[in-house]
């Protein structure tokens, strides 16, 4: 026996999509794994070498280093990824917040961000914690930067999420 899509979408949970929904899905969940894909990549990176390093534990030069230099001039580098792609995913949900629907594709708008904010907070301690700073120089002046850099992220992102859960929470 053949199915139609109408039969299809009959079975699915919830309430057919649209295809402009669609696309307010998608560009939404771009534009918030674009900000959190870094933070995720750190994450795995500073991982594996506190797990694999020759170096007792320690996060060594090569993750310090680019991160030391973002998080001094933030402005330049991340700064401006912050203040285009939160600001636009922020407008853009609060405008649609009675469109989305928090249990199919809607779920990705509340959990990249709140993977996000984890992954913020995890690199902050791991960098507090995991980095020799009597091997690596300068890094008694780095790793606060570079923490303070993940904790200001992790503020950001749990800024959208919280907008994001008092939108759904107020509507009736």
């Amino acid at each position: 026996m053949e199915t139609t899509a109408a039969d299809d979408q009959a079975r699915a949970p919830g309430p057919p999509f649209q295809p402009q929904e669609r696309q307010l899905y998608v560009l939404l969940i771009v534009l918030l794994a674009a900000y959190c894909l870094p933070i995720f990549l750190v994450t795995i990176l500073a991982g594996r070498e506190i797990l694999y390093s020759t170096i007792d534990g320690m996060i060594g030069t090569n993750l310090i280093k680019p991160l030391q230099k973002v998080a001094a001039d933030q402005s330049r580098y991340a700064g401006s990824i912050k203040n285009l792609l939160v600001p636009v995913a922020t407008a853009i949900t609060a405008a649609n917040y009675k469109t989305i629907d928090l249990t199919r594709w809607g779920s990705a708008l509340f959990l990249i961000p709140l993977l996000g904010v984890l992954a913020c907070v995890a690199n902050a301690l791991m960098f507090d914690i995991r980095v020799d700073t009597a091997v690596i120089p300068d890094a008694d002046k780095a790793v606060p930067l570079i923490s303070n850099m993940f904790i200001e992220t992790a503020t950001t992102l749990s800024g959208y999420v919280m907008m994001l859960v008092g939108l759904k929470s107020t509507q009736k």
